[in-house]
């Protein structure tokens, strides 16, 4: 039975979302921090930095690759993104003109994430077990849950009660997913002094400061962790180690560079921290299958 109502909500959700979606991609909101997203047609695998954010799928299927990792969210599922600036890989499966990939999109507050936690600490026994997962994953709606997104959608029917509903509702819908089995993940992020709280850092500082030399020996030291542990805790959540994702990012930005800034391979690599044409030239083609030039030249045609 909670399965059947889990997906009578969703396809209520998904008639309701179709009347406020003007355009594939990103549509925002009036009402803040929510998204929605259509997606039509198939796509190859495009690259993404996730934010904290929970995304449900009212249609349609996703794949995301972090690092070597697959995660897949169907229809009435979520994504639960706890870390911000972890690229990802991301592929739209199982669409067509006819059934849109559809996204209803939530932005998380780890202030309010924290203060929830405060005010029901009894509620959470499991708040000082250790987070054992990525800093992505992809979870299980309940009707609750469901039943709060709906809440939340329902005022765009009238903006007029955004101000005073939506402080309420935005509470309920982060108690709905701290109390759910991926809690935990979202937990460990948020409080201060965790190893998931200090890896997060890591990451964002890494995310500042990528074109820059990477010195693990610092970021460890800084973070209170030993070298191994940060190794270890880092490739725990991101499914990388500090370099691979330093130079995740810095591959990622050089193609956006050159597609977008119309910049040459040089260039880019320049701008990215590379000093090395051939290392930046080698890397590229192990990440995108293609040297530069010629992966710009196939974007640029479709």
């Amino acid at each position: 039975m909670g399965f059947e109502e889990c997906d009578e909500i969703v396809q209520s959700l998904l008639s309701r979302v179709e009347n406020f979606i003007c355009k594939d991609g990103n549509n925002l909101t009036v009402i803040p921090d929510v998204f929605l997203y259509r997606q039509s047609k198939p796509m190859e695998r495009s690259f993404f930095l996730s934010e904290p954010l929970v995304t449900v799928v009212l249609q349609g299927r996703v794949s995301l690759l972090l690092g070597h990792d697959e995660l897949i969210c169907d229809r009435g599922n979520y994504v639960l993104s706890t870390v911000r600036g972890l690229p990802v890989l991301a592929r739209v499966d199982d669409i067509s003109p006819g059934y849109p990939y559809t996204v209803f999109g939530f932005k998380l507050d780890l202030q309010m994430i924290r203060q929830v936690l405060i005010d029901h600490d009894v509620a959470f026994p499991l708040l000082k077990k250790a987070s054992s997962g990525r800093g992505m994953t992809v979870g299980k709606t309940t009707v609750d849950l469901l039943h709060a997104l709906q809440r939340l959608l329902s005022l765009l029917d009238r903006p007029e009660d955004i101000p005073a509903l939506y402080g309420g509702i935005k509470y309920e819908i982060i108690y709905r997913l701290l109390t759910s089995e991926e809690g935990e993940r979202l937990r460990e992020i948020a409080i201060a002094g965790t190893r998931g709280n200090r890896i997060a850092k890591v990451v964002e500082w890494i995310h500042k400061h990528y074109r820059e030399p990477l010195k693990v020996e610092e970021l460890a030291s800084e973070s209170g962790m030993g070298v191994s542990t940060l190794y270890h805790h880092f490739h725990e959540i991101t499914a990388m180690s500090p370099l691979q994702y330093q130079k995740m990012l810095r591959l990622t930005e050089a193609r956006r560079l050159m597609l977008e800034e119309n910049c040459d391979a040089g260039g880019a690599a320049f701008q990215v921290g590379y000093e090395s044409q051939s290392q930046f030239s080698r890397e590229y083609r192990r990440l995108f299958g293609t040297p530069p030039l010629r992966d710009i030249k196939a974007l640029l045609k479709r």
